[in-house]
């Protein structure tokens, strides 16, 4: 429901969410306001399951990006808007192909999906980005799939909450679905052809090696081995329609397939070795033909401990663990690997992240003289259903240094040239920092940033502060993890400002993060602002509380009983107290971290003086601190004084 009632504009973009629950007894409803169509959208959708930092995640993505691509009047910045629109379609794709998941919270769609492809759709045909942008392929599948069920669930709704979006009628959405389709139907025209499991030809993608691509790539259909191992797994784990096997000239290398078999852009065949440790059992590694493969140096990127030895295994264990010959290796035998928990014993599968770049991936199934052709997406969907989880890494172009630093750090492959005294400076000092090419010129960054400050600020911030090592995500939304570098932040701020308030004759105490309703209700004025923001705890255990209490919004319900009860006279006064302590308000409005979540960490003094001037001077010195926090400790300029009317709350 829109509150269209009011001429002022802020006011006409405020949604009342109205939920009703009927059950066979009682039917409640209740309401919830909120800011903005995309506000609406997170009062529905977080707080009510696990998955609310991943609902969350791409609310804020859309919002900063899709709808503000939308809500923008500047025709010169239609690139800008067409980037920052194809890098955050280009991560749900990535999203969708790596957790194998159908939608962005999992296999069931959500509001979360609507709202995303909503703006998405919307940012796009308004700059006609619609075939100005490549859309990745599951990407425009998802969009595609949701656009249909809306046109289906609302084919005549009229929703006045979302008339900045123009959408008076939803008649937007076959429209929407048709453009979509149009703008996939140019990238997908070769993968189709190879997804037609009938047909007496396959055309695939990206060969690693130069190939002419100018006129179509054909190879024999192979018939069907039903005594084939591999061809069962895949008719009981895969869709017909997802794979296709074909017949080639026999091939025992990587080598040889690229030579032999080429194929065109955007696919590629795999590279395996099979190898084992006494000790840390036995790894089938599958990489993409033009990646090198250095054993001394895969131990720390697979964090191995102690001392590592891994080798080539021998044709004998090679059919004992895979019930394979040499030359016939590929990813879909992980398929015949027996289950253990002997770590000396298991089969380890480690697969080349580029691999999971193409449109589609080919494999040998048990036999050098036919491959299975089939998309990223499907091997993981094969290798899900068999039981095996991949450890993905990225590995170098063979006869380069690794661009990924895991465990140890970046080493060169055997290949490469010793590293200068520069290159071990500037190596990375934290595993997982990503190293350019070119990393170590002035002015370059070492994190695999994804966005520029200046063209998307909200993720470019969220990619600082994450491979920062500042902040992680936590499932419970508004709630973030502070990780080591940020906390050190916070110690070095109260072992400075606990220096300076004891010469002030302050002292630190501790007082209860929980406050009794009746505390709070005494305190109505006083609390009144923080009202919808309080947390209550209404259970213990199995049961329900005689009493709900109040996880602390705020201290001064809490500490001034006691003031009241620890100053009987003059001659009790001054009492200068401090608080480090966390604090907790349930609020919806757009959880930012370090900026905006629901529990934080803050300092708080509370003192009691017999005069008016004793109490103002009091203010003074700490407002004075305050200033030489910011400006001394974190080079943040600020300007004291008193706040207006308007930014004053009842804290």
């Amino acid at each position: 429901n829109n509150n269209n009632n009011n001429n002022n504009n802020h006011n006409n973009n405020k949604l009342i969410l109205e939920q009703v629950t009927t059950d066979a007894w009682t039917t409640a409803t209740t309401h919830t306001t909120s800011m903005g169509w995309m506000g609406a959208t997170r009062a529905l959708v977080l707080g009510t399951t696990a998955g609310d930092a991943v609902a969350e995640s791409w609310l804020e993505a859309a919002d900063q990006t899709f709808v503000v691509a939308y809500q923008a009047q500047d025709q010169t910045k239609n690139d800008v808007f067409a980037a920052a629109c194809e890098d955050l379609l280009t991560k749900i794709d990535q999203h969708l192909t790596t957790t194998q998941e159908t939608y962005l919270t999992g296999d069931t769609p959500s509001i979360t999906d609507a709202v995303v492809v909503l703006a998405a759709a919307a940012a796009m045909e308004k700059w006609r980005l619609v075939g100005a942008t490549a859309l990745p392929p599951r990407a425009a599948t998802w969009m595609q799939s949701i656009l249909q069920k809306l046109q289906t669930t609302l084919p005549y709704l009229v929703i006045p909450g979302w008339r900045e979006f123009g959408l008076e009628r939803c008649d937007c959405w076959a429209r929407w679905s048709d453009s979509i389709a149009a703008a996939a139907g140019a990238t997908a025209a070769a993968g189709e052809a190879a997804a037609t499991p009938a047909a007496a030809t396959v055309t695939s993608p990206a060969a690693p090696a130069a190939t002419t691509t100018d006129v179509p790539i054909t190879y024999e259909a192979a018939p069907v081995d039903a005594d084939n191992l591999i061809i069962q797994k895949l008719q009981a784990f895969v869709p017909a329609a997802d794979y296709i096997v074909y017949q080639h000239e026999a091939c025992t290398t990587a080598e040889d397939l690229v030579a032999k078999v080429p194929l065109p852009p955007q696919q590629s065949h795999t590279k395996n070795l099979f190898l084992r440790d006494k000790k840390h059992g036995h790894y089938l590694i599958t990489v993409d033909p033009t990646s090198g493969v250095n054993t001394k140096e895969l131990g720390k990127l697979l964090n191995l401990a102690g001392k590592v030895n891994l080798r080539l295994a021998d044709e004998a264990l090679l059919d004992a663990k895979l019930k394979v010959k040499p030359g016939c290796v590929g990813p879909l035998g992980m398929a015949l690997a027996e289950p253990t928990d002997d770590a000396a014993e298991k089969v380890n599968f480690v697969l080349d992240a580029k691999l999971l770049t193409y449109d589609k991936i080919h494999s040998h199934p048990l036999r050098n003289d036919q491959s299975v052709s089939m998309t990223p997406a499907t091997l993981q969907s094969y290798l899900k259903q068999a039981g095996v989880e991949p450890i993905i890494l990225d590995f170098p172009v063979q006869g380069t240094k690794p661009s990924v630093a895991e465990g140890g750090g970046a080493k060169k492959d055997a290949s490469a040239a010793g590293p200068s005294k520069k290159d071990k400076k500037d190596a990375p000092k934290k595993a997982g920092a990503v190293v350019k090419k070119d990393a170590g010129k002035k002015g370059e960054t070492k994190l695999a940033l994804q966005f520029k400050k200046n063209e998307n600020f909200a993720q470019w911030y969220a990619d600082v502060i994450v491979l920062s090592e500042m902040i992680s995500y936590y499932d419970i939304s508004g709630c973030y993890i502070l990780r080591p570098w940020s906390y050190k932040m916070w110690e070095l701020v109260q072992e400075w400002f606990n220096v300076q308030i004891q010469a002030l004759g302050v002292e630190n105490s501790y007082f209860p993060m929980f406050v009794s309703q009746e505390r709070l209700e005494k305190e109505k004025d006083h609390v009144e602002g923080f009202a919808p923001e309080v947390a209550w705890v209404t259970r213990s255990g199995d049961g329900e509380l005689a009493r709900p209490i109040a996880v602390r919004p705020t201290s001064e319900t809490i500490m001034y009983p006691a003031f009241a009860d620890w100053i009987q006279s003059h001659r009790d006064l001054p009492l200068k107290l401090n608080q480090w302590s966390n604090v907790v308000r349930w609020e919806f409005k757009y959880p930012t971290p370090f900026l905006r979540t629901r529990e934080f960490l803050w300092q708080e003094g509370h003192t009691a003086h017999a005069t008016f001037e004793e109490a103002e001077k009091m203010v003074m010195q700490a407002l004075e601190l305050y200033r030489q926090v910011y400006e001394d400790l974190m080079a943040v300029p600020v300007v004291p004084g008193y706040k207006t009317e308007k930014e004053k709350v009842r804290a």
